[in-house]
C-alpha cells in the first residue's frame, strides 16, 4: 500500500526570527546608501520598541545617524580602523549584544563576527555569508522598478517586521518657513562630472529667479564638492536688488552645520548627488536634475520633491564621466527647471 503524503509537512528549517533584544546594526558606509537604509533601521526600532539598538557607522556619517530618533547608541569608527578597534568601540557601550544585522560585508559586520555575537543575521551579499549565523534570503517581487531603499526593507519583512508602514517614513518637521523665499543652488555633484548640470545653466536659472521673483539665493555645496558652486557664486555675485540677494555659502558649513542650515531654506536646486538626499532627509523640498542616475530607483525620498530628466536614449547609464556629448544634462532646459522651482515655491510663472 502506497504511503499517503503528509498533509502538513514539517518544514526542514523553522522560520527565521530576530531573537535578541540587544541589537547591533551595521549600516552602509556610502552616504547615499546610508540614507536609503534609514527606513529599515526605523523598522527594526519600531519592531523592538523596548530593545536596545546600536548603529555602527563610519565617523563621517556620525551626524546623520545621531539625527535618527530611537537609536540608543551610535558607535563611530575612523577611516581605516582595524576590526579590533571597532570591537573595542562597540564594547565601550557596555551592552551584551545578542543579535546583529548587516547588509554588506563591511568592517562593522566583520567586527560582529569577531565578537561572536550569538545571532548574526544578514543578506546574501558578496563576502558576508561567512560572517553570519543565518542568511536572510530575499527576492524582490516581479513588477515595476522600485526605489533602492526597498532592498534594505525586504529582509526585515522576511523576519516578520512591519516595513511599509508610515512609522518607518515619518515626515520631517521643518522650522517656520522664511517669510521671503530663500532658494539654495548647488552646482556640484559628488557622483562625478557626468552628473552635473552646467554652471552656465545654474547661472541662467539664478538670474531668472532674481528677475521674476522677490526672493534670495544661497549658493552652497556638499562636503569637498565645491569647485562648481564656487564658480556659480562668483557669477551671481552682486546681482539682485540688495547685497543679501545672493549669499555665498560655498565651503562655509561643516557637515553638522549643513544639516542644521538646510531646513531654513525654502527649497534647493541641485544635480543628482548626496546633497539632494541630505535635503530630503531633513524635509527640505528639493528639485533634483537627473542624467546618468536612476530617477526611479534613486530619487530623493518624499512626495514634496521634484525630479527632472531629459529622457535621452542613454540616460541612466550610471557613468561618472560621459563618453559622448553629455546630452542627458545638456538637454535639461533652464525654463523647465524654473517652472519646477516656481511650482515647489507656489509662485506664478
Amino acid at each position: 500500500m502506497a504511503e499517503m503524503p503528509q498533509a502538513n509537512p514539517v518544514p526542514k528549517k523553522p522560520p527565521l526570527h530576530l531573537t535578541g533584544g540587544y541589537l547591533l546594526v551595521a549600516v552602509p558606509e556610502d552616504f547615499t546608501e546610508a540614507i536609503f537604509c534609514i527606513p529599515a533601521v526605523r523598522a527594526l526600532r519600531n519592531g523592538r520598541p523596548n530593545g536596545t539598538l546600536t548603529v555602527v557607522t563610519p565617523e563621517e556619517n556620525k551626524a546623520l545617524w545621531e539625527r535618527v530618533e530611537g537609536i540608543n547608541h551610535v558607535v563611530v569608527y575612523p577611516a581605516k580602523a582595524s576590526i579590533g578597534t571597532i570591537v573595542e568601540l562597540i564594547r565601550k557601550t557596555g551592552v551584551a549584544y545578542e543579535s546583529s544585522f548587516a547588509w554588506t560585508a563591511g568592517p562593522a559586520a566583520k567586527a560582529f563576527a569577531k565578537m561572536k555575537v550569538r545571532q548574526r543575521l544578514g543578506v546574501p551579499a558578496p563576502g558576508l555569508a561567512n560572517k553570519l549565523t543565518d542568511v536572510v534570503e530575499t527576492t524582490a517581487p516581479i513588477g515595476p522598478p522600485e526605489h533602492a531603499l526597498r532592498k534594505y526593507l525586504y529582509p526585515l519583512a522576511r523576519l516578520d517586521f512591519d516595513t511599509l508602514v508610515p512609522a518607518n517614513f515619518p515626515v520631517p518637521v521643518l522650522p517656520e518657513r522664511p517669510k521671503r523665499h530663500v532658494v539654495g543652488l548647488a552646482a556640484g555633484s559628488d557622483y562625478g562630472p557626468a552628473y552635473r548640470w552646467s554652471v552656465k545653466r545654474f547661472e541662467e536659472l539664478g538670474k531668472k529667479l532674481l528677475e521674476k521673483h522677490d526672493l534670495d539665493l544661497v549658493v552652497l555645496n556638499f562636503s569637498n564638492e565645491k569647485e562648481q558652486s564656487r564658480l556659480l557664486a562668483d557669477a551671481l555675485s552682486g546681482l539682485g536688488p540688495s547685497e543679501e540677494s545672493v549669499q555665498d555659502c560655498v565651503d562655509r558649513f561643516s557637515f553638522e552645520e549643513l544639516i542644521g542650515a538646510l531646513p531654513h531654506l525654502s527649497s534647493l536646486v541641485c544635480s543628482d548627488g548626496s546633497l539632494a538626499h541630505l535635503a530630503a532627509f531633513v524635509g527640505l523640498p528639493v528639485v533634483t536634475l537627473f542624467g546618468p542616475g536612476d530617477e526611479v530607483g534613486r530619487r530623493p525620498q518624499g512626495r514634496v520633491h521634484q525630479v527632472i530628466n531629459a529622457y535621452v536614449e542613454c540616460a541612466g547609464c550610471g557613468l561618472a564621466k560621459c563618453p559622448i556629448d553629455h546630452r542627458c544634462m545638456e538637454e535639461i532646459e533652464v525654463e523647465t527647471v524654473l517652472k519646477k522651482v516656481e511650482e515647489t515655491l507656489g509662485l506664478s510663472s
